[in-house]
């Protein structure tokens, strides 16, 4: 009997190698996290949106993230990462009505599942530390076919 992949990921655990963990998933797994992540980019960014009488669009990128939440194809990521440019192009970002970390659970839903990672942690700001603690853990249980942790 073979241990080496169940190795492969206590090592990659104990190092905090979120990477070496994406690596190990399967593709089933990679999409269970990269929507935890995506949802993680999200509450990160909610606690920073304005008043919804002074949004000026950073919500949009939220809604992005939620259509590609409830059917993560990859036409829905293609829309958001087009929102995404076009914001940059000729949007929020291109006359500065708001920062750059709004786009951000746009960009999680347009990435690859380890690429949503950065996503997250530019959304988290202060939080950086234990947003990457909170992907470790999330990693680690979707590794063992279980529940990502909630977030706090």
């Amino acid at each position: 009997m073979n241990n080496q992949p169940e190795h492969d990921s206590q090592n990659a655990y104990q190092a905090g190698d979120l990477n070496g963990l994406v690596k190990l998933m399967s593709e089933k797994q990679q999409l269970s996290f990269k929507e935890a992540v995506v949802r993680q980019t999200i509450y990160y960014v909610s606690k920073q949106l304005p008043p919804e009488e002074k949004d000026n669009g950073e919500r949009y990128f939220i809604s992005l993230a939620n259509q590609w939440l409830k059917q993560p194809t990859e036409e829905n990521a293609k829309n958001a990462s087009m929102g995404v440019a076009c914001d940059y192009i000729d949007g929020g970002m291109r006359y500065f009505d708001y920062p750059s970390y709004f786009l951000a659970p746009a960009e999680a839903a347009a990435s690859s599942a380890y690429g949503a990672t950065e996503c997250a942690l530019t959304a988290s700001g202060n939080d950086s530390r234990a947003a990457y603690q909170w992907q470790i853990t999330a990693a680690w249980a979707i590794l063992n076919n279980k529940e990502p942790p909630l977030l706090k």
